[in-house]
């Protein structure tokens, strides 16, 4: 039995103490650190747990599956938005340039900057929807994309191009984050592997079909058209979520059995929870005051000094942006050797997008296959990081990786992917903002094999080192987390 399984016995985080907390409010079974524990529904019968899990704790939750379905596509849809927009932006480079009168690389830097402000964002919005709910900070995000799409549909001017990219790109990227902390919110560990596959499904279709619907209005109609389309897409998902998207994040809702009012409130009259779901009339908990304490926005930050989650996104980063640098500059290159024009340069995308999506829903299945075998050999004591990483650099390493990010920090789902953010988009501009020198220096052929290569060799010695230190590492932290506290 491979030693990579098995990890070290470790106290609970707080993220797991909050989650206790919660239950006690909420009226749900308490749960014992160590020693036997009484499983729910089966009082003659004990087991006996080594250590308090955030397993145990997680798997409490009080939405019906419907619930949990739409609240899993609802965060998909989100996160597809965002790659959608620099995709469907793509083949309409050439056509840009034109029109403005500027160089395609004066037009990818709109790309650039993009990246940069996709990748800064949402360490501000990601916070706020950790502390104050995800419904409102998302229709909050979206209805800065809305805005900023209607002032893309009507300019003319290259340096209002960049600022509204970056204003769209300020609101749009932080769904990808709060997605994310959506679905840690309704998921446990043995499933969570599959809802983060058809979560990360939605930020795959993007670059599918985002090139192909820009090719076509940009084709047909002009490049301005993209924008009236994303206009008109943004402002009919703001009314869904308006109407029908529920507050899941747990400080406010607990299991989502509490009753939310205000602004964190529906409006259709729809059951959340299950029917035997043991009820009571409390309402919501309030959210803290709004000061800059309480925001959090240096937590996304905090989470590069954890050198197994800094490893881990630096290991995410390096193939996204090797992805983004081919992506960025292959219209251009497509027109320019072969005179495409802009729907067949978006159809010459579908195969990237369509096996990327593929992929993230084979490497979902595939990590919620390990861990569910590695549960049932070691129990709470596996070693999570292997269970999750053991194929990562054959199946998906930009999915697997984020999935056990997600795992670690239950509470800080939206934090640490707006940290996994912050390190693919500033890796991703700077290979963007790089490329066309490279290809004049190189050439085509070597510059995507060397990036390709660079990838691999980059990235697999830190996931190795991950996959045997991690363990060591996360217990270390926690130690130090509970000694801070006491």
């Amino acid at each position: 039995m491979p030693k990579e399984w098995f990890m070290t016995e470790s106290k609970p985080s707080l993220d797991e103490e909050a989650a206790q907390q919660q239950r006690k409010e909420n009226g749900a079974p308490q749960l014992q650190s160590v020693g036997p524990m009484e499983v729910p529904g089966t009082p003659d019968k004990k087991q006996t747990s080594p250590t308090r899990s955030a397993e145990t704790l997680e798997n409490v939750s009080a939405f019906k599956k419907s619930i949990k379905i739409l609240i899993v596509v609802m965060a998909s849809t989100s996160s597809f938005a965002s790659p959608l927009s620099i995709n469907i932006y793509m083949p309409a480079v050439p056509d840009i340039s034109k029109d403005l009168d500027i160089s395609s690389g004066e037009t990818l830097l709109s790309v650039t900057t993009y990246l940069i402000f996709q990748g800064l964002s949402p360490s501000f919005w990601a916070p706020l929807s950790d502390t104050y709910g995800r419904r409102p900070i998302l229709i909050a995000t979206f209805v800065v994309y809305l805005a900023a799409n209607l002032g893309l549909a009507f300019t003319n001017k290259f340096w209002l191009l960049l600022v509204l990219r970056m204003v769209q790109a300020s609101g749009v990227s932080s769904a990808v984050s709060i997605g994310a902390g959506c679905i840690s919110d309704v998921s446990n560990r043995k499933e969570r592997g599959r809802y983060m596959g058809f979560y990360q499904l939605g930020t795959l279709l993007g670059p599918a079909v985002g090139p192909v619907i820009g090719g076509v209005f940009s084709q047909i109609f002009e490049w301005h058209a993209i924008f009236y389309f994303l206009s008109a897409l943004s402002a009919v998902y703001l009314l869904v979520m308006v109407i029908a998207l529920p507050e899941s994040l747990r400080k406010l809702v607990g299991d989502g059995s509490l009753k939310a009012r205000g602004i964190w409130r529906i409006l259709l009259p729809l059951r959340l929870t299950v029917p035997d779901q043991q009820h009571n009339d409390k309402l919501m908990h309030s959210p803290p005051k709004v000061n800059i304490h309480s925001m959090g926005f240096g937590m996304p930050w905090r989470m590069f000094a954890s050198l197994d989650l800094a490893l881990m996104i630096y290991a995410f980063s390096i193939p996204f942006a090797v992805y983004s640098m081919v992506t960025s500059s292959l219209s251009t290159l497509l027109k320019s050797a072969y005179g495409y024009n802009a729907i067949e340069t978006g159809l010459c995308f579908i195969p990237i997008g369509v096996a990327s999506a593929i992929g993230s829903v084979v490497a979902g299945k595939t990590i919620d296959y390990e861990y569910a075998k590695a549960f049932r050999k070691h129990g709470h004591n596996l070693n999570l990081y292997y269970a999750r990483l053991k194929y990562a650099l054959v199946i998906n390493l930009l999915y697997t990786a984020q999935t056990i990010l997600v795992d670690l920090r239950p509470g800080r789902a939206a934090s640490v992917t707006a940290a996994v953010n912050i390190g693919r988009c500033l890796v991703s501009a700077a290979f963007v903002a790089a490329v066309d020198y490279v290809i004049d220096d190189i050439g085509t052929g070597w510059t995507f094999t060397a990036f390709g290569l660079a990838s691999l060799i980059l990235t697999a010695p830190a996931i190795e080192l991950v996959k045997r230190r991690g363990p060591e590492w996360n217990a270390r932290r926690e130690q130090r987390a509970e000694n801070t506290t006491t």
